[in-house]
């Protein structure tokens, strides 16, 4: 078998231009939003906005590492995917979307007092596409202070983003979504088949998040093994893909 990095054609040099640009980042830290069904049916949690440390950031890997593929529409705004459907499923119906839809209202003040700390990013070489299986994970500390002005809290730009992402959720009619949501297929097995590529991410803490699994238990009570959930030491915002444009 071929090294890992030979494999990602991830070289030295890039690594370390890498690690150039995350070391002069100073700290933040990502405010959850809420819970919301994405496409797929799959069960995600939205965060408020990228923050200016971590817009800065993506900004400067596009500019400065030119060798980087195009951005995936998923990582242009920041939530973690928490789970998929079963590969059996026959998919979400209007009534069963608007039941999901309560409970994630329901479940979302819970994440009211959660900040989320980024002290580093991880460059990951994962296996699988919900980061359960990894072939490496390198963490980078960024710069270890914090913004003089404050805290470092997501701009307008971000947060409507963000908003104009979700609102076809929070539309009284949900059959559009529905339609979009049911567009593309991507259930366990496109989550958890074997596919290898590194991506930037920060992990997220598995111990801290009590409103998951207020949240998980909810969905299970009324679509009892309809889903799998990812382990929680597979929590993670993806930052970025660094797949290679070649």
């Amino acid at each position: 078998m071929m090294p890992v990095m030979q494999v990602e054609r991830l070289t030295q040099h890039q690594f370390e231009e890498l690690r150039r640009l995350i070391a002069r980042k100073p700290t933040t830290a990502l405010k959850p939003k809420m819970f919301f069904i994405a496409r797929s049916g799959v069960p995600t949690l939205a965060h408020t906005g990228w923050t200016p440390t971590l817009t800065c950031l993506k900004r400067e890997l596009e500019e400065e590492m030119h060798w980087l593929g195009a951005e995936d529409d998923g990582s242009k705004w920041p939530k973690t995917t928490l789970g998929a459907l079963r590969d059996t499923d026959p998919g979400l119906t209007t009534d069963e979307l608007k039941r999901l839809r309560t409970i994630c209202v329901a479940s979302s003040p819970y994440l009211s007092s959660t900040l989320v700390p980024v002290h580093r990013v991880s460059l990951v070489i994962y296996e699988c596409r919900s980061l359960e299986k990894r072939l490496k994970t390198m963490r980078l500390d960024l710069l270890g202070t914090t913004l003089r002005t404050g805290h470092d809290e997501a701009d307008e730009d971000a947060m409507t983003f963000v908003d104009d992402v979700l609102a076809p959720f929070q539309a009284d009619d949900l059959d559009d979504y529905l339609t979009d949501l049911r567009s593309v297929q991507r259930y366990a097995a496109h989550y958890r088949d074997r596919h290898i590529e590194p991506t930037l991410i920060h992990e997220l803490d598995a111990n801290t998040w009590p409103a998951i699994d207020l949240f998980i238990e909810r969905v299970e009570a009324a679509f009892p093994d309809r889903y799998i959930w990812f382990e929680p030491s597979s929590r993670h915002v993806t930052i970025r893909s660094l797949r290679s444009a070649s």
